[in-house]
């Protein structure tokens, strides 16, 4: 039925016990599922379950990526990753459970290897055409952030091997050219451990497609401050001896933000 067309299918387990599995990435409208399939990607109709091929020039060790995609509000264009792992080191992975073992190599990122270059284009699904967006650095993290609610822009965070230099970025999606909206740096790390939320929730866009919180560390707490999408403080949000760890929800008729943080007294009580 039609209910089960648009449930997003598992495209691949994931790579380490307990890892979520990696899903079909559905549009706004539900429509289209974006998938991949031997390094390429592709879609599945929501409507009546086909499936087609969108971009087809992926190969081994350099292919599409679709977790981290993002759909632009108009369903029309998706922000996906093509991956490069060529340079990257191979760690074996045994499967002991069949009758003959079987070992797979998979690339990995081990300290003082070259990082995987992760490529960020925007795809038109009725063109299958292609935008690459500037990503500058090679020795990098990208993360999609999300995009404007007009679709005019993709926001972007770009962290540095160096875990001290991070960028918000706001990308073209018709031409590729990116902006800096925000950087920042710091002499020691930059929510450099994957603890929640981890340095990819450092920007949390406001559904106003003007503003966005964004978490900073810069008076040696981790605190909230609210800026404009071009760059101008508004407001700081949060302060004290004490760190905020992430934003839960934002709402923006109450004009309210829910975080979590660490705090000996109870925060609400102040």
């Amino acid at each position: 039925d039609r209910i089960a067309r648009r449930t997003p299918q598992v495209v691949r387990k994931g790579f380490t016990s307990g890892a979520p599995d990696i899903m079909e990435v559905p549009s706004p409208n539900g429509d289209w599922l974006l998938s991949e399939r031997d390094y390429d990607l592709w879609l599945r109709s929501g409507m009546d379950g086909n499936t087609q091929v969108l971009i087809d020039d992926g190969e081994e060790d350099y292919a599409w990526q679709i977790d981290g995609a993002q759909w632009a509000p108009d369903a029309a264009r998706v922000a996906v990753m093509k991956v490069d792992t060529r340079d990257n080191v191979r760690v074996p992975i045994v499967h002991w459970l069949k009758q003959t073992e079987d070992v797979e190599f998979f690339p990995y990122t081990k300290a003082g290897n070259p990082l995987p270059t992760q490529e960020l284009h925007v795809v038109d699904v009725y063109s299958k055409s292609a935008v690459q967006v500037d990503g500058g650095d090679e020795d990098q993290f990208i993360h999609v952030v999300g995009w404007r609610p007009d679709g005019s822009e993709l926001l972007i965070l770009r962290m540095y091997r160096s875990w001290d230099h991070v960028q918000g970025l706001a990308a073209d999606p018709k031409t590729g050219d990116v902006r800096v909206v925000l950087e920042e740096t710091n002499d020691s790390f930059i929510r450099g451990l994957e603890i929640a939320p981890g340095w990819r929730g450092l920007m949390r866009p406001l559904a106003d497609g003007e503003h966005f919180v964004w978490l900073s560390q810069r008076d040696g707490w981790d605190h909230l401050y609210l800026y404009d999408l071009e760059g101008r403080l508004i407001r700081r949000l949060t302060e004290g001896a004490w760190p905020v760890m992430g934003v839960v929800h934002v709402d923006e008729d109450a004009r309210q933000v829910y975080f979590t943080g660490h705090r000996e007294e109870r925060l609400y009580d102040t």
